[in-house]
């Protein structure tokens, strides 16, 4: 089984990622109402916790891979 995860370098761009999130849902909503909320707005409200929030919680998601060759 060949199992993707990124690394440290691949999730620092977590920021960058979630930015994209935040500008679609303040560009796109409007015009698109039924798109799937994901609680943007909580991101948006402090972006430096839920961003730790979210790398943290896929750290714990790869941990549970035996990646050991």
């Amino acid at each position: 089984m060949n199992i993707y995860l990124l690394t440290e370098k691949g999730l620092a761009f977590t920021p960058v990622i979630m930015e994209l999130v935040a500008w679609s849902e303040f560009s796109l909503r409007e015009s698109h109402s039924e798109m799937t909320d994901y609680g943007v707005a909580t991101f948006i409200s402090n972006k430096t916790e839920q961003t730790e929030v979210i790398q943290n919680s896929y750290r714990n998601f790869a941990n549970t891979f035996d990646i050991n060759p």
